[in-house]
């Protein structure tokens, strides 16, 4: 029995060493959409940066997009790669690693620190909070 009980314990030890050489958590990868800027609904996000406010309409075509999804999507592909699209705009590459819960997603030669928390890819830029979430 003893000897059941301490096979046991090294497959648990070894498990643990595994998991946590793999990285630990949940990987960041999969594609992420725009819910919140500045910690208010986009419309009144954008509004605040612009200076007025808007209706969703008008937004969408100040914007020149069909949804607000569309606006910021970040898709973190699982071989380090990402793609980045804004604001109706084509595509930019990207790379991206992660550290536990920082996601540093590099593009044209920038790199930007975001923090994973859950669903939820934070990203700071140009003195605005963008809060991502995944799809």
């Amino acid at each position: 029995m003893k000897r059941i009980a301490a096979i046991a314990v090294v497959c648990l030890f070894v498990i643990a060493i595994i998991t946590g050489c793999a990285g630990g958590g949940s990987s960041a990868a999969g594609k992420y959409v725009l819910k919140t800027v500045n910690g208010l609904s986009i419309e009144e996000g954008f509004g605040e940066i612009f200076g007025t406010s808007f209706t969703a309409e008008e937004l969408l075509e100040i914007l020149g997009i069909d949804s607000f999804e569309e606006f910021m999507v970040i898709e973190l592909k699982a071989d380090g790669t990402a793609v980045i699209t804004t604001g109706g705009e084509d595509p930019a590459e990207a790379t991206w690693t992660q550290n536990g819960n920082t996601v540093s997603i590099t593009s044209e030669g920038q790199t930007v620190d975001c923090t994973l928390n859950g669903n939820e890819l934070t990203l700071p830029l140009d003195n605005e909070v963008y809060v991502l979430v995944k799809k």
